[in-house]
């Protein structure tokens, strides 16, 4: 984090060397939650051995009226008494609220009392580096982030790669010794984690000693442990539901399912493949006549090779523009990550024919990384009508492969339905021969979403009668009987 750390001493050396004829002073550091702002603050006091001072709002806030004011300008006068020391203001967003239509007079209040005590440490030509810190800039009333109250605004971005190294290398000696770091593995977590929180990495060392005491892993770390105790660490998978199917239970061409596997193996392996000058796809095109299989496809392959999973519709970004952006942030949150755009034709079709052509364009600029590039997160588009898609969605560096699900050939139909009854019906049924083979004869041409259908609903109508009947058999009349109630 060299330019951050140099930016900042530069900043704070020239408010107390008072080198600026403007007499700047205020620095504002801003950024995603966990990156140690607080922690660059105290560091830079203790970088110019000067004394430290710091307030919240809650260390101020009072019932009283005027009380909370009052105390903003004691600890103001405090540092002007020290004389050269730094005083933080943490959350300064909970200090500067809008003074619009909206504010409550208390805020309006407190927001004008600190902007006037902002102004006063710059007109006693004071020696008190100011420095402020919020998650939300936006937030602030716009009188209290221009210049003139805080004229150096410094992002305190994650950690850079060099930064993410040593972080990763101190927590786990910290919490496991010498023994368990291997500079191969951390170097590798640490590319794979770009974007993550200082404390989100540093906390690593903590879950990898509790997996370590729960006989988890034994020996020295490696990528496989490092990106388990990081899932733990997330503390979820997305919204991959219970049952999800394995690849070589869908039913799709040969060829197809070959790609799918090959497609999970190498999302799996992408570390290693990555060493050998390949690297993932940003996108994969599904394809194929509705029910074929395409979102248990999407999830099986996130299942195969442990990636969260997160699904949003076409019709869900158009109902809702924001959605795409909240689920991006989320997918970089808990990756590595599939992010599943089930009936993507009508979100992603040519722009020439669509009315949200800007949703399609925010889409592709997200694949494109236009505001940087997050690895491992896979974007899957399912659609019915892929000749509908813009072609410039289907481009390289976008949605490039294509993996084609089909109607199943009979004898794979014949196969699927035989699996499924007996998984679903234990040895206290009794199922005619005759079932199944209406069963097959019913499903010939239709897709594996009729079969399930078919075998719910089926199966539903025989448990129905064994309950009212103390029967105990699965029927061809069952069968039938399901299928006028889904097929007509």
């Amino acid at each position: 984090m060299d330019d951050t750390k140099s930016r900042l001493l530069r900043s704070a050396r020239e408010i107390i060397e008072g080198a600026s004829k403007a007499h700047r002073n205020g620095i504002l550091l801003f950024g995603e939650p966990g990156n140690g702002k607080t922690l660059f603050a105290e560091a830079l006091a203790g970088e110019l051995d000067v004394p430290f001072l710091s307030i919240s709002y809650g260390d101020v806030a009072s019932k009283w009226i005027n009380e909370t004011p009052a105390k903003v300008k004691a600890v103001f006068s405090e540092a002007r008494r020290i004389g050269t020391c730094l005083l933080f203001i943490d959350e300064i967003d909970s200090f500067i609220k809008p003074r619009d239509g909206n504010a409550h007079s208390m805020d309006r209040d407190l927001t004008n009392v600190m902007l006037t005590e902002i102004v006063g440490l710059r007109s006693t030509k004071s020696n008190v580096v100011l420095v402020s810190a919020t998650n939300f800039p936006e937030g602030l009333d716009d009188a209290g982030k221009r210049e003139g109250r805080f004229d150096y605004k410094i992002e305190i971005p994650p950690p850079d790669l060099a930064a993410r190294v040593a972080l990763l290398w101190r927590s786990i000696t910290d919490e496991l010794g010498d023994g368990f770091a291997q500079p191969e593995p951390i170097t590798a977590l640490a590319r794979r984690w770009e974007g993550f929180s200082a404390a989100r990495l540093t906390a690593l060392g903590g879950q990898l000693r509790e997996m370590h005491r729960d006989g988890k892993f034994t020996g020295t770390l490696t990528l496989e442990v490092g990106m388990q105790a990081m899932r733990l660490l997330q503390g979820r998978k997305g919204r991959l539901p219970e049952g999800v199917k394995d690849i070589t239970e869908i039913i799709m061409p040969d060829a197809s399912r070959g790609a799918l596997r090959n497609l999970a193996y190498r999302m799996k392996e992408t570390e290693n493949l990555e060493k050998l000058g390949s690297t993932l796809p940003r996108g994969v095109l599904f394809v194929g006549p509705p029910g074929t299989g395409k979102t248990q496809g999407a999830m099986a392959t996130a299942k195969a090779s442990n990636f969260a999973f997160l699904k949003i519709t076409g019709a869900d970004i158009i109902a809702d523009p924001r959605s795409w952006d909240r689920l991006y942030r989320e997918a970089c949150d808990i990756r590595p990550c599939v992010v599943f755009i089930d009936e993507a034709d009508g979100i992603l079709q040519d722009r020439r024919h669509s009315g949200h052509g800007m949703l399609t364009e925010k889409i592709l600029d997200t694949l494109d990384g236009a505001s940087g590039r997050t690895p491992d997160v896979l974007f899957i588009a399912a659609s019915n009508y892929h000749h509908r898609i813009d072609a410039a969605a289907v481009r390289s560096g976008r949605f490039d492969e294509k993996i084609v699900f089909d109607i199943p050939t009979n004898m794979a139909m014949s196969t699927y339905v035989q699996a499924i009854l007996a998984n679903k019906l234990d040895d206290a049924w009794k199922v005619e021969p005759e079932a199944v083979i209406q069963m097959i004869r019913l499903l010939c041409g239709r897709t594996i979403a009729d079969a399930d259908a078919l075998v719910r609903e089926a199966i539903t109508i025989a448990a129905v009668r064994r309950m009212r009947e103390r029967t105990a058999d699965f029927r061809a009349a069952d069968v039938i009987l399901g299928a006028q109630s889904i097929f007509s």
